[in-house]
């Protein structure tokens, strides 16, 4: 336990003139006068929903000011947690999920809570074993096995994050993520037709669901079906045009190397691609290769040039190799061409 986490024996039954200045208090009473715990998280949650997450803190601090029980505010301090992160504030997050734990060791959903952000930080075996007690504590705490087959696939571990995902699928059938998510592993391994299915599953869920027609753009694009591939992607586009660098990026590989030249569109590559590396702030390596490509079908080879090295000294060891290729390519004034190799 941090240093700086409020012990969990803390009295939550005092009153609220001790727990908050005359002023305070008296805000407190004004805003909250004949309202009960519940209410106040009905109201936290649809702040949340909103995007409002300084008033989802603020929610929950009211709620964590009335005489609740320990479950109670374990509830609170985690849904305040989740807060934080989502203002990107992670430590505090961490030390919310901590206490939410602390004061109810039986709180599944605070082990999954710290899970994510403990695998955010970098710490995957604590998550993991965060995973691990949630789905001990609650083996129907889907979101469990859906966030550890992330990590499960970062690690390399595909059929554990397929088994993972499938058991979320069984929990929660009509979540169309989970369908979005199986089908990007199955990808991975090649399987374009069940990839194809579980994309086509996400749609039916919720036919608003941008990742599944970019990621079903990508499984037309394996399948040398490039019409469907781009109608697909400019779908995505539509949907969500300001927040979804992953459809400018597979639009912009497509565009830079597709084999056959009917498809091909330097210009239109370029543009795409560099949204995709703005959207992500320029940290992808993966989107920064294919502007490089982009250029290069666009016959700009010392921009090609420029970005390749560029997202080479990004790029871990196992994706140098194809990198280093094209690389060399662009360095003799020769475009990329995909044959097999993606990088959606």
């Amino acid at each position: 336990m941090n240093p700086d986490i409020t012990n969990a024996s803390r009295d939550f039954s005092q009153s609220l003139a001790e727990r908050y200045s005359r002023g305070r208090w008296h805000d407190f009473v004004s805003r909250n006068i004949g309202k009960n715990s519940y209410q106040l998280c009905l109201e936290a949650n649809t702040a949340y929903a909103l995007g409002n997450y300084d008033e989802v803190i603020s929610l929950n601090n009211d709620i964590l000011a009335m005489r609740t029980s320990t479950a109670e505010a374990s509830l609170a301090t985690m849904n305040r947690g989740n807060a934080y992160a989502a203002k990107g504030d992670r430590d505090k997050a961490l030390r919310d999920f901590n206490e939410a734990i602390s004061l109810d060791p039986k709180n599944a959903g605070a082990y999954v809570d710290r899970a994510l952000i403990l695998s955010r930080k970098g710490d995957r075996e604590a998550a993991m074993k965060d995973y691990g007690e949630a789905i001990r504590l609650n083996p129907k705490q889907w979101q469990a096995y859906f966030n550890r087959a992330a990590d499960l696939r970062e690690k390399g571990e595909s059929t554990k994050a397929i088994a993972d995902l499938t058991k979320a699928a069984e929990l929660n059938p009509k979540f169309g993520g989970t369908y979005v998510n199986r089908a990007a592993v199955y990808i991975r391994q090649g399987e374009l037709d069940k990839a194809m299915r579980d994309y086509n599953r996400a749609i039916e869920i919720d036919p608003k669901l941008t990742e599944a027609y970019a990621g079903r753009g990508r499984a037309h694009a394996g399948k040398k079906e490039y019409a469907e591939a781009i109608s697909d992607m400019q779908t995505a586009l539509r949907l969500n045009p300001k927040n979804l660098e992953q459809a400018f990026n597979s639009l912009a590989w497509l565009l830079a190397t597709c084999p056959e030249s009917t498809v091909r569109n330097g210009e239109k590559a370029v543009q795409s691609a560099s949204r995709a590396c703005e959207l992500s702030q320029w940290k992808e390596a993966a989107y920064i290769d294919t502007l490089a490509a982009a250029y290069a079908e666009a016959g700009a080879f010392d921009q090609a040039v420029k970005f390749q090295k560029q997202s080479l000294e990004m790029t871990r060891a196992p994706d140098r190799r194809r990198m280093q290729e094209r690389l060399k390519l662009y360095q003799q004034r020769k475009p990329y061409r995909e044959a097999g190799d993606t990088n959606f």
